[in-house]
Order: C-alpha cells, then sequence, then structure tokens
C-alpha cells in the first residue's frame, strides 16, 4: 500500500505536467489564431508604435507600394551597432506594413558581393558603406515604388538621424501615394529667380535657392498685386514683402484661414534689396524702401515683429572682409549653430548652421491665441540695435559701443500654430475686387505658418559659393540656408498628418551609471591634468631663472641646484601620472564590476528565481498531495 502512493504520485505529477504542457501549446495555437497582429509596446518613448499622423498616412493609402530593404546582412556580422539600428529600421517597416492593410510589400535583401542583388541596389543608386578591411562594402539603404513607376530612394540610413525615422519613413509613404509635385507660390520683392539688376545694369542668375527648390517643386510667380491666391497653390512664400495692396493682403489672409499654408520672410533691413532707394540714407524715414512686413496680418495672428530693430550677438558674429582692413566680427551677421537651433522640429533637427543677416525677431502678443515654436534663436548675450546704426557704417567695432546685453534669447524663425481670426474682421475690405470668394471670418483649421526674421538669408553670400567650371555653375555650401528652405517647403507641402509627425526618442540609450562613472572619472583626469600642467610651468620658470642668472654662457650648463629642481618636478611628474593610471583603473574596475553585476542578473539570477519559484511550486502541490 505504501509503494503504492508514491506511484499514484509520480502518476499524477507526470500527467499534470503533460496537461500543463498541452494547455500552453493550446493557448500559443490561441493567441496565433485570435491575437494575430495584436502588439504591445512596453517601451518608455514607444519606439515601436507609430504616431496618429503616420497611422492616418498609412490608412490612406490608395495604391499598392513597394519598399525594397536593402541590408548587407552577412557582412555585418561584425558591426553589431549597425545591426542593431538596421533591425530598428526593418522592425518599423514591419509596423509600417501591419496597419497599411495589404497596401505595402516589404521585400528584405541582402546584396552579396558579386551577385544580382547588389547589380540592382548599385542600379538603384544605393552608396555602399566602407566598413574596413575585410567587410566589404555595406549596403544599408531602402527603396520604395508605386505602381506609376516613380522611386523614392534612401541611399543610405544614417543613425545620427534616428530621431525622425518615422518622419522619414512616412514622408516617403506619403510621397509614393500622392506623386504629384507641391506648388510654391512665390510673392517676392527681391530677385530670387534672377532678371535685371538695376544697380549694376546687367542680368542676373537665379538664386542658389531657387534653383535648388525648382528642381524639388512646381514654382509659380505671383505679383505683388494679386486678388486671389489659387487653390492649387499648396504654400505660399512671401520675400520681403514691402508695403502689400490692401487687397494682396486680403489674398494672403484668406488662403491661410481657408487651410493654405504660408512661410514669410521679414526684414528690419534688408541689403540684397536693390529697389530700395536711398538704402543707406540715415535720415531716410521710409522705413518701406528697407524693412518689409505683414503688420495687419502679424496683429491678427498674434505676432509682434518690430521692423526697426536688428539682432546682434557677439557670441554669433561671422567674421566678414572690411574694406582695406583685416577680416573682424560683425555682431549683426550671425552664425547659428546646433545649441541655437530648434533639435525636435524636423525643419532644424539635421541642420548644423545657418548664417543670418540684420535679422529681427519676433514674440506673442499677450492676447494670442496661437503658439510660437522657436525654429532659430540668438544666444542669450544678445542686445537689439535700432536699424540707424547700419546706416553709412564705416567700422562695424562700433557696433559694440555701450554694448550690454539683456540675458534674452531672440526668435529669429519660429513655426505659428493655433486658431485665427481674420484681419478684416466679419466682412471682406472695401475694395470690390478683393471679395471674389466667400469671405472667411475664422480660420477652418489650425494655422501653420514658418515666420523667418531676415529675407538676406536666402542669398547666395550667406550659404553657398558659386563657381563657373567649364561653363557650368558649381556650388559649394558652407551653410544649412538652402537646406532650411527645403525643408520648411517639404515640410508644408505634405498634408496635416505629415506635419503632425515630430521626432521621436534615440532607440540607443546609454547606461546612465556608466556614463557618471566616466564623467567623474574625466573630472578628476582634468583636474590632475592641471595640476600637472600648472607644476610644469613652474618649473620652467623657475629654470629660466636660473639660467638667466649666468649672463654671456653660450653653453647650457646645469648648476646643482638647477639639477635638483628637475629631479623634484620629474619626481612629481612620475606620482602625478601614476595617480592618472590610478584613476584610469579605479574607473575600468568599477565599470568592469558593473558588466559583471548586470550580467549576473541577466544569466543567472533571472533564470535562478524562475527555478527556485518552478521548485518551491512543485513542493507545495507535493505537500499538499501528500496531505491528503
Amino acid at each position: 500500500m505504501s509503494d503504492s502512493k508514491p506511484i499514484a504520485q509520480k502518476t499524477t505529477g507526470t500527467f499534470s505536467l503533460l496537461g500543463v504542457a498541452a494547455v500552453f501549446v493550446f493557448l500559443i495555437l490561441l493567441s496565433n489564431t485570435f491575437l494575430k497582429g495584436m502588439r504591445l509596446d512596453l517601451t518608455e518613448n514607444g519606439l515601436y508604435s507609430v504616431s496618429a499622423g503616420t497611422a492616418k498616412i498609412l490608412s490612406a493609402i490608395e495604391q499598392p507600394l513597394t519598399l525594397r530593404f536593402f541590408f548587407s546582412e552577412e557582412a555585418t556580422r561584425k558591426l553589431p551597432a549597425t545591426r542593431i539600428y538596421a533591425n530598428r529600421v526593418r522592425e518599423m517597416l514591419e509596423e509600417y506594413v501591419q496597419r497599411s492593410g495589404g497596401m505595402i510589400e516589404l521585400q528584405i535583401v541582402d546584396p552579396l558581393p558579386f551577385s544580382e542583388e547588389e547589380d540592382q541596389a548599385l542600379n538603384y543608386g544605393l552608396q555602399p558603406m566602407q566598413a574596413g578591411r575585410g567587410v566589404g562594402s555595406v549596403y544599408f539603404g531602402l527603396v520604395g515604388t508605386n505602381d506609376l513607376d516613380d522611386v523614392i530612394i534612401v541611399p543610405a540610413f544614417q543613425q545620427r538621424n534616428e530621431q525622425f525615422l518615422e518622419y522619414d519613413l512616412s514622408k516617403l509613404i506619403y510621397t509614393l501615394s500622392h506623386p504629384q509635385r507641391v506648388v510654391i507660390g512665390l510673392l517676392s520683392e527681391l530677385p530670387l529667380a534672377g532678371g535685371w539688376n538695376p544697380a549694376t545694369r546687367m542680368p542676373e542668375q537665379p538664386w542658389a535657392v531657387y534653383a535648388a527648390i525648382s528642381e524639388m517643386f512646381e514654382i509659380r510667380a505671383l505679383p505683388r498685386d494679386s486678388l486671389e491666391i489659387e487653390p492649387d497653390i499648396d504654400v505660399l512664400m512671401l520675400v520681403h514683402p514691402k508695403q502689400l495692396p490692401t487687397a494682396t493682403l486680403y489674398a494672403i489672409d484668406q488662403f491661410v484661414l481657408k487651410g493654405g499654408r504660408l512661410i514669410v520672410f521679414v526684414d528690419p533691413l534688408a541689403e540684397t534689396d536693390t529697389t530700395a532707394s536711398n538704402l543707406r540714407n540715415p535720415f531716410n524715414e521710409n522705413l518701406g524702401d528697407t524693412s518689409s512686413s505683414i503688420p495687419e496680418l502679424f496683429a491678427a495672428w498674434g505676432v509682434q515683429f518690430d521692423p526697426t530693430q536688428v539682432v546682434v550677438d557677439r557670441q554669433l558674429a561671422l567674421v566678414v572682409n572690411a574694406r582695406g582692413r583685416r577680416p573682424v566680427e560683425h555682431i549683426g551677421m550671425l552664425g547659428l549653430g546646433t545649441a541655437q537651433m530648434n533639435d525636435e522640429d524636423v525643419l532644424t533637427g539635421l541642420l548644423s548652421n545657418v548664417n543670418v543677416a540684420l535679422s529681427g525677431h519676433f514674440t506673442l502678443a499677450d492676447d494670442a491665441t496661437t503658439t510660437l515654436q522657436p525654429l532659430l534663436f540668438s544666444t542669450e548675450d544678445s542686445v537689439l540695435l535700432p536699424i540707424g546704426r547700419f546706416f553709412y557704417l564705416q567700422d562695424v567695432d562700433t557696433l559694440l559701443d555701450g554694448y550690454e546685453p539683456t540675458g534674452q534669447s531672440y526668435v529669429i524663425a519660429a513655426r505659428l500654430s493655433g486658431q485665427v481670426h481674420s484681419a478684416f474682421g466679419d466682412q471682406p475690405p472695401a475694395n470690390p475686387d478683393a471679395a471674389k470668394a466667400a469671405h472667411v471670418a475664422e480660420s477652418l483649421e489650425p494655422v501653420n505658418i514658418i515666420l523667418v526674421g531676415d529675407a538676406d538669408m536666402l542669398a547666395n553670400h550667406l550659404w553657398v559659393q558659386v563657381s563657373n567650371f567649364f561653363g557650368q555653375s558649381m556650388l559649394s555650401k558652407f551653410a544649412n540656408n538652402g537646406d532650411f528652405v527645403a525643408n520648411a517647403l517639404d515640410n508644408l507641402g505634405g498634408n496635416e498628418a505629415l506635419i503632425s509627425i515630430r521626432g521621436r526618442a534615440s532607440f540607443s540609450r546609454p547606461f546612465e551609471k556608466v556614463e557618471t562613472l566616466r564623467r567623474m572619472a574625466d573630472q578628476q583626469f582634468r583636474a590632475k591634468e592641471q595640476e600637472l600642467q600648472a607644476k610644469l610651468a613652474e618649473t620652467e620658470t623657475a629654470l629660466s631663472e636660473l639660467q638667466a642668472e649666468q649672463p654671456g654662457s653660450q653653453i647650457l650648463t646645469l648648476s646643482d641646484e638647477q639639477n635638483a629642481e628637475i629631479a623634484q618636478y620629474n619626481s612629481k611628474r612620475s606620482e602625478i601620472r601614476k595617480e592618472l593610471r590610478q584613476v584610469r583603473h579605479d574607473l575600468d574596475r568599477d565599470i568592469e564590476r558593473l558588466g559583471r553585476n548586470l550580467r549576473l542578473i541577466n544569466i543567472a539570477l533571472m533564470p535562478a528565481l524562475i527555478t527556485l519559484l518552478t521548485l518551491a511550486l512543485l513542493a507545495f502541490r507535493r505537500r499538499r498531495q501528500s496531505g491528503q
């Protein structure tokens, strides 16, 4: 009787394990059948989820699209960082396929050396990356096509662009789904398209920024007395608008209120305006000759722009060539770096530097119903100067006279959004020619406007060098002014869903504890290095003084005192270097200890806890069975 009880317990335990295994398999089959396609993103920043804008774009696809993801799987075996980011891109693409309702086909291609797949990648224009000896060419790009044989290519994914990965992919999908070119309505007081220069009496070529955007968009020139902005214009680009007629202002007002996108370049003092009379006359009270603004519309949008003030900044001053003098820093000519750009907006997030000249600034009125998101801004070491300080300016150094920073950062370019009312109230202006369509008193949807306080930034001399090479114009960029304009037009030219997508958090997250240890060690290193340099300077000074006590000697002889000084210095230097090595050793030891602890937790501790929990459950079950 006693022998049969253990056998019965073993049999019961065996059947229990088999039952658990059967239930486990059943649950897997059930989940694969009824929960297929469902995903749960538990990452802190939702890295594997798409934004509402992307979801809207994917649900609106009307024609099949094909995405070919080229990645050198075999060639990147020894490149873990590249493989991790490639896996991130692939998973994002798979999420797009999952949400497209069968409208996107994803093909994963591994272009092995000398294969047909590699020929295909080269024919598409993908850029192979050289990853070092023994690795060969690495392909990491994307090709998107639609049924109309339109092709959009991402030559190579760059990990530094990771925060805008979703925007880039969604833009590619949206562009393939809407292959027609974006129409830009250009109303400009500056000769962007070239033409006759009355000052030089010579024809001029189109500005480089105009040539660049002409390749990307359909540009439609508009007269300054336009009575209507055609509804097929996607983006209106105003450049240096000076005292526009009321009918034109009303046309712009209605275009924006009805959902049109706008980018406007105003300027307190546009040096590139060749049509201005008496531009340098300090007694000229007609600011229309030198400045541009649309105050009626700005007031309706809750924007304040003072065309009589120029932003100057000592920290951002560009070096200019003065007449007959050495190059000098001009505090009115500013070189904005990454620290003066919004790194979370797709317009400026990937730019390096933008140059502006004698720019103005924007603020919001107290009663504004809109939001002003800065894109370009000055440092806090800046101040506002009246435009009169720049008339007949002979010595730019005089701009520093009485310079007292305000401690305020000034917004030079911004994105304006929100609900706005018409600048003309509930009725159109009295001019009958201005009312061709039904009047709109309030924006039908939140507006999206890009404001730039400098029109000169479009000029060649601030961002590109143009040279002639056998009759061909060669461009050499030294700033991202043209990229800023192209990004703005490209962004505004998309639909509201695309515009709503912002930068995402980075997939690569550093070990914060390790970074803290490294920073602490670096601080110790810098302190020790400064100590070493100070002692070195003291010793060299002492040696110089000792040597100076032996005038007339052409042969370097060292006295006992000098030898003792050198020996003392060498001893101190050895001690300090020993301390530096100890700091590095302690740092490495702390990091290695942290790594061992993490490996112990991941490899040993968690499995051990699960094993102990399982054994405890089995022991509890057997004890309960034996007590029955």
